[in-house]
C-alpha cells in the first residue's frame, strides 16, 4: 500500500516537474533571443536605433509579443508596439508593486537578467510579466532589452497538461500572484493564493494538501519552482479523491484477487514486474533525453503506451511536455534566423561544442556535434585572433566573467576567411561549488558589416589626403598666377579650382576607387568646346585603349589636361578656326609606363618659342615629376605645341589583356 501511495505521488510529483522543464524553456527562450539583440552593435553609442527596431519587430512577432529597450530613467528609446519611426510613448514598467519598473532597476543595479512579477503594462495596457536582459558596453548596463511573458500565452500551454480527473495546473509569480491556469484562467488570473504559513514551500519541489480555489473541495498538490524565474512556482493539483483512488485501486484489486493471486503467485509477479518496470524505464530513459536535449533535426524514439494508468498518464502528460518544449525551441530557432544567427553550446567538462549549421555550414572534419574546441581554435579561427578569442571563452569558463562577446575570423568552406560576432554565457553551473559547467551562446555573420567599416575608414583618409593635396595646389595657384590683371587673376584661379572639383566629382561618382582615363580627358577638354564655336568638325581627338586611373593619379592629371587645354585655347589650337587637339595614350607593359600624347594643329603659326616658363608650365611639370613621378618634354612647333608625358604604371589599374587597338572619339562642336 505504500509503494502504490508513493508510486501516486511521484507521478504528480513529475508532471510538476516536466511542466516546469516547459515554462523554463519558454522563458530560456526568449532570454536567449533578447541577449542577441542586447549583444548587436546597433545599440552602441553611435549605434543605428532604426536598424535595430527593424530587427526587434522580426524577433517580437516570432515569439507573439514584442521588444522594448529602456534606459535608465525607463523611458522606451525602442518599443515595436508602435508604429516604426513613430512617437516613443512614456516611461515604461508595469504599474503596482509587480511593476516592470522594479526589476528594471535591478538590471541596471547588477548588470543580470531577471524576470519580474505580474503587472499592468504602463504603456500595453495588458496584463503581462517581463524578461529582461542588460545591453552591456565597457562593462556597464547601457540599455535594458525587454520581452513581455503573456499569461494567455503561458495558460494555452498549461491547457490540457492537469492530471487526469478534475485537476488543474497553474503558475504563480514571486509574490503568489497567479499568471495563468490550465481552467477558469479569465477569472483567476491577476488574483492571489491564499497564505498559508504552514505549507508554504520550503524546497525546490514537494507535495501539500489544501483546499480548491475555487470550490473548497479537498485537493493533493505537488509544487515545482521555476529555475529561470526565482520565486516563480510551478503547482499541479488533483482532487483528493481522485489523488485517493488513484493509489487505492489497485490496493482493493489486488485484496479482492487475493485467493486467486495465490495460485498464480509466480507467474504473476513476473508479469506484473514486466508490466511495472518496462514503462518505468522507457519513462525514465525518455525523461533523460529530453533533459540533455536534441540534437539538431532529431526525433526522440517513440515512448510505448502502457495498460497501468498512473504510468499511461504520465507518459502522455511527459509527451505533451515534449511537444510543449519542441514547440518553444522551434520559436528560438525561427526567431534566430530572422536574426540572421546560429546558435552554440560548449561543454566545459568535455571542452567539446555543439552548434547549429545557420552561420558556419558544417564540413567533415567540423561537424555540428561535439566537436572540439581545441581542434576548432587551432584549425578554423585566424592565427591573430585565436589568443584573443580564447582568452574571452577562458575568462568565462574559470568564472571570472558572467559572458563575453568578441569578433573575430574564421575559415570558410573555399578557405577563404570570415567575420564572426559571437556572444556567450554561463547558463549551469555545478550546484556543489558552483564551477560553470555549460556556455551557451550566439554568433553572427559580420563579414559585410566589417568590409563597410574599412572601406569608410579607407574612403575617410583618401578623402582627408585629396582634399589637403586640392587645398595646396589651390594656394599655390593664388600664389603664383599673375596679379596685374584681376580679371585674368581670378580667371586663372577660378578654371584651376574647377579642374579639381572636375576630379573630386569623378572620384566620388566612382566610391574613390579612381576613373577612366577617356572620362577624365572628355570632361577637362568640354569646358574648351565654345573656344572654338563656329567652325566645323572636331575640335579634339582622343584615341587609346580602356584604362583606368588609380584615385591618387586622377587629381594631378586632371590639372595637367586643364593646363594644356587653357593655353590651346589661348595661344593654341583651340583659339583658331580650324584648329585641332589630339590626345593619343598606350601602355608600355615592357618598360612600365602610360605614356600620353598631346599633339596641336591649325593654330595660329607659332613665331618663337617662349622664353621663360609660364605658371601653366610650371604647374604641370610639378604634377607630372613631382606628384606622379612621371617625365614631361614640350616642343614648341610651329603649328603648336607638342606635349610627351610618361607615367609610371602604378598610377594606372589597366585591364588584363590590354588591347593596343585604336579607339578613337572625335567630338564635334
Amino acid at each position: 500500500m505504500r509503494s502504490y501511495r508513493a508510486a501516486a505521488e511521484a507521478r504528480l510529483l513529475d508532471t510538476a516537474r516536466a511542466l516546469s522543464a516547459v515554462v523554463d524553456s519558454e522563458i530560456a527562450a526568449r532570454r536567449a533571443a533578447l541577449q542577441v539583440l542586447a549583444a548587436s552593435s546597433y545599440l552602441g553609442s553611435d549605434g543605428d536605433l532604426a536598424a535595430f527596431d527593424m530587427l526587434a519587430r522580426s524577433v517580437g512577432t516570432a515569439f507573439g509579443g514584442w521588444v522594448t529597450v529602456l534606459d535608465r530613467s525607463l523611458r522606451p528609446v525602442v518599443h515595436t508596439l508602435t508604429p516604426a519611426g513613430g512617437e516613443m510613448p512614456g516611461s515604461g514598467g508595469g504599474l503596482g508593486p509587480g511593476g516592470g519598473g522594479v526589476a528594471v532597476a535591478r538590471v541596471f543595479e547588477t548588470g543580470q537578467a531577471t524576470v519580474s512579477d505580474l503587472a499592468i503594462g504602463r504603456n500595453s495596457g495588458r496584463l503581462s510579466a517581463f524578461v529582461y536582459v542588460p545591453a552591456l558596453r565597457d562593462g556597464s548596463v547601457h540599455y535594458v532589452v525587454g520581452m513581455p511573458i503573456l499569461p494567455e500565452h503561458l495558460a494555452k500551454l498549461l491547457q490540457g497538461q492537469a492530471p487526469s480527473g478534475q485537476g488543474a495546473v497553474a503558475i504563480t509569480d514571486r509574490r503568489g500572484v497567479m499568471v495563468a491556469r490550465s481552467e477558469d484562467h479569465e477569472r483567476l488570473v491577476g488574483r492571489s493564493r491564499p497564505i498559508r504559513n504552514d505549507s508554504e514551500p520550503r524546497q525546490v519541489a514537494g507535495l501539500l494538501s489544501g483546499r480548491q480555489l475555487l470550490d473548497g473541495k479537498a485537493i493533493r498538490t505537488a509544487y515545482h519552482q521555476l529555475s529561470s524565474a526565482p520565486g516563480w512556482t510551478v503547482w499541479v493539483n488533483e482532487p483528493e479523491a481522485t489523488f485517493t483512488r488513484a493509489w487505492f485501486s489497485p490496493v482493493l484489486a489486488l485484496l479482492g484477487g487475493g485467493l486467486l493471486a495465490l495460485g498464480f503467485g509466480l507467474a504473476l509477479a513476473v508479469g506484473l514486474s514486466q508490466r511495472v518496470l518496462r514503462p518505468v524505464h522507457a519513462l525514465v530513459r525518455h525523461a533523460e533525453q529530453v533533459a540533455t536535449g536534441w540534437a539538431p533535426g532529431a526525433s526522440s524514439p517513440p515512448v510505448p503506451d502502457t495498460p497501468v494508468a498512473e504510468f499511461e498518464a504520465l507518459r502522455v502528460a511527459g509527451l505533451r511536455a515534449e511537444a510543449a518544449l519542441r514547440s518553444g525551441n522551434a520559436r528560438l530557432r525561427l526567431a534566430l534566423t530572422a536574426a540572421g544567427l546560429g546558435s552554440f553550446e560548449i561543454d566545459l567538462r568535455s571542452w567539446t561544442a555543439t552548434r547549429t549549421g545557420h552561420v558556419l555550414p558544417a564540413t567533415p572534419d567540423l561537424p555540428l556535434i561535439g566537436f572540439s574546441l581545441d581542434h576548432y581554435f587551432a584549425e578554423k579561427v585566424h592565427p591573430d585572433d585565436r589568443d584573443r578569442v580564447r582568452a574571452a571563452v577562458d575568462a568565462v569558463a574559470h568564472g571570472r566573467l558572467e559572458h563575453y562577446r568578441v569578433e573575430y575570423r574564421v575559415r570558410d568552406r573555399q578557405d577563404g576567411w570570415i567575420w564572426m560576432e559571437s556572444y556567450g554565457g554561463v547558463v549551469e553551473h555545478d550546484p556543489a561549488n558552483g564551477v560553470p559547467l555549460r556556455i551557451a551562446g550566439v554568433s553572427r555573420d559580420v563579414t559585410e558589416r566589417k568590409t563597410v567599416e574599412a572601406r569608410q575608414r579607407l574612403l575617410m583618409r583618401e578623402v582627408d589626403h585629396r582634399a589637403k593635396n586640392a587645398l595646396a595646389v589651390v594656394q599655390a595657384a593664388v600664389r603664383l598666377a599673375p596679379r596685374d590683371d584681376a580679371a585674368v587673376f581670378a580667371d586663372a584661379v577660378e578654371g584651376r579650382v574647377a579642374a579639381l572639383a572636375r576630379a573630386q566629382g569623378l572620384l566620388a561618382e566612382t566610391g574613390w576607387s579612381g576613373t577612366a582615363l577617356r572620362t577624365l580627358a572628355e570632361r577637362s577638354l568640354a569646358g574648351f568646346v565654345l573656344a572654338g564655336a563656329g567652325q566645323r568638325g572636331p575640335v579634339y581627338e582622343l584615341a587609346g585603349p580602356a584604362v583606368d586611373l588609380a584615385a591618387a593619379a586622377t587629381q594631378p592629371l586632371s590639372l595637367i589636361l586643364h593646363e594644356l587645354a587653357t593655353n590651346a585655347a589661348k595661344y593654341g589650337a583651340l583659339s583658331a578656326p580650324g584648329g585641332r587637339v589630339s590626345l593619343v595614350w598606350h601602355l608600355g607593359h615592357d618598360a612600365g609606363l602610360l605614356r600620353l600624347h598631346w599633339e596641336e594643329r591649325g593654330g595660329p603659326p607659332l613665331t618663337r618659342v617662349p622664353e621663360r616658363r609660364g605658371f601653366g608650365s610650371r604647374v604641370i611639370h610639378a604634377s607630372v615629376q613631382d606628384q606622379l613621378h612621371g617625365k614631361v618634354a614640350m616642343d614648341w612647333k610651329a603649328e603648336g605645341l607638342v606635349c610627351d608625358i610618361s607615367l609610371p604604371l602604378v598610377h594606372v589599374q589597366a585591364p588584363e589583356c590590354p588591347s593596343e587597338s585604336k579607339m578613337s572619339n572625335s567630338n564635334p562642336l
